[in-house]
């Protein structure tokens, strides 16, 4: 099928969109309403569960640490100042937990904290540490509505197939004015829409768009449309700088393209790309503390 006639409904504002790119072998498309950038089509949740997030895939294999040597890192920090100064030692659930080290912290802060996660071999090491985690999805976890004070969708939001769901669930689960902390990259921040001009210019892969790990891309704007139409209002955001140059050079898969190829032309492009995204990231460090909106959003809605 031509993918140009193929029009597929936007999750935020309905939409029709355009195709927009191919990476990695996945469609992705533009809503030009919202500017949301999302995977058509879209595997379901169980099909991800099964082939991407789960014991046999060995995702985030490496995540099974003693959670009491790592410190909490900038993110993680952010999040549980902003919990702590609007509702502290609260009822804390993480969506998407992973191992359990921001719920760890969270309870070393005073919070009543839980976690929910859908791979089992992190869940499992977050249970084996004494956590209270449910393996599986937030709509199977037994959980009460408007029981929590607080919901953090770390690095989630941008992984899941039907994001306004998400954010329903929510909606339910926090009691009156009780908080929603979301952290997802911002694909509008200058950092994505200069490495996007490299896609156009020389063909290099985007790595602002991770699919299928990624399904939907926001900006800050899409997102407060998404999380303002489930009834909550935006309270405050904060920005962090763009991920280490090893991860977004890994997000090309240009290495992998020329061990595939062995083409001299496979690796002149490679260094060239990498060249540039070396000077190009060594450039936005240095932007950072001017930049008003940057990499990634970290955004507090308050439920009304």
């Amino acid at each position: 099928m031509n993918n140009t006639l193929v029009k597929p409904e936007c999750h935020i504002c309905n939409s029709r969109s355009d195709f927009f790119m191919n990476k990695d072998q996945h469609d992705l498309y533009l809503c030009p309403t919202c500017d949301l950038v999302f995977v058509y089509p879209l595997a379901t949740p169980e099909s991800l569960q099964k082939k991407l997030y789960s014991y046999e895939s060995g995702y985030q294999s490496n995540r099974v640490e003693d959670l009491t040597v790592r410190p909490e890192y900038p993110r993680c920090k952010v999040v549980l100042d902003y919990a702590q100064e609007l509702k502290p030692a609260s009822h804390f659930l993480d969506v998407g937990c992973g191992n359990g080290q921001l719920t760890y912290w969270a309870q070393k802060r005073g919070f009543d904290a839980e976690g929910v996660e859908v791979n089992e071999r992190t869940s499992e090491y977050a249970k084996s540490q004494g956590l209270k985690v449910f393996t599986g999805f937030l709509e199977d976890a037994p959980l009460e509505s408007a029981s929590f004070d607080v919901v953090f969708l770390g690095e989630l939001i941008e992984h899941v197939t039907n994001p306004r769901l998400m954010i329903e669930q929510c909606h339910k689960l926090l009691n009156t004015k009780g908080i929603l902390i979301i952290t997802t990259p911002n694909i509008d921040c200058l950092w994505s829409r200069t490495t996007l001009q490299f896609y156009y210019w020389f063909g290099i892969p985007w790595s602002s768009v991770t699919p299928p790990y990624h399904l939907h891309q926001f900006n800050s704007t899409n997102m407060d449309l998404l999380v303002e139409k489930q009834g909550f209002v935006l309270e405050r955001e904060s920005y962090l700088r763009i991920p280490p140059l090893k991860y977004e050079i890994g997000m090309l898969h240009l290495l992998k393209r020329y061990k595939k190829s062995k083409k001299i032309s496979d690796c002149v492009f490679m260094l060239f790309s990498y060249s540039l995204y070396t000077l190009t990231h060594t450039f936005f460090l240095l932007a950072h503390p001017f930049m008003k909106k940057d990499f990634q959003m970290i955004k507090v809605y308050k439920k009304i």
